[in-house]
C-alpha cells in the first residue's frame, strides 16, 4: 500500500483536505498570505474559517479565566493562538493552549 503523504511536486497554495508532510505543510504556509489560517492534523490539511464577533467575545473570558489559572497554578503557561508542532504530522493552533513549561517541543 502506497504512503497516502504527498512529500513533493506539492501545489503551491495549501488547500483544505490536502494530505502534506510537515516540512512540505510549512514551506506553503510560510508563502501564504499573512491572514492565512491553517492546521496540519494527521497529514491533512486543515483551514478553519474566520471567526466572528460572538467567538471573539466568548474568547475573551477564556483567556481571562486561563489567566487567573496561570496565575495560581505553578508551572502553567497560557499562551494565545501559538502554533505548535506535535509531531510530524501534526502542527496545530489551538486558540487557548494551556501547557506546563516541560512540555515545550
Amino acid at each position: 500500500m502506497s504512503d497516502p503523504i504527498t512529500t513533493s511536486a506539492a501545489p503551491e497554495l495549501l488547500v483544505e483536505g490536502q494530505r502534506l508532510d510537515q516540512p512540505t505543510f510549512h514551506a506553503l504556509y510560510q508563502a501564504m498570505p499573512p491572514a492565512t489560517r491553517a492546521q496540519l492534523i494527521d497529514g491533512v490539511v486543515h483551514m478553519p474559517c474566520p471567526v466572528g464577533d460572538a467567538h471573539s467575545r466568548a474568547h475573551v473570558h477564556v483567556i481571562v479565566w486561563l489567566g487567573y489559572y496561570a496565575e495560581n497554578t505553578p508551572a502553567v503557561e497560557v499562551l494565545d493562538n501559538a502554533t505548535r508542532r506535535a509531531s510530524r504530522w501534526r502542527i496545530i493552533a489551538p486558540s487557548s493552549p494551556t501547557i506546563p513549561p516541560s512540555a515545550e517541543p
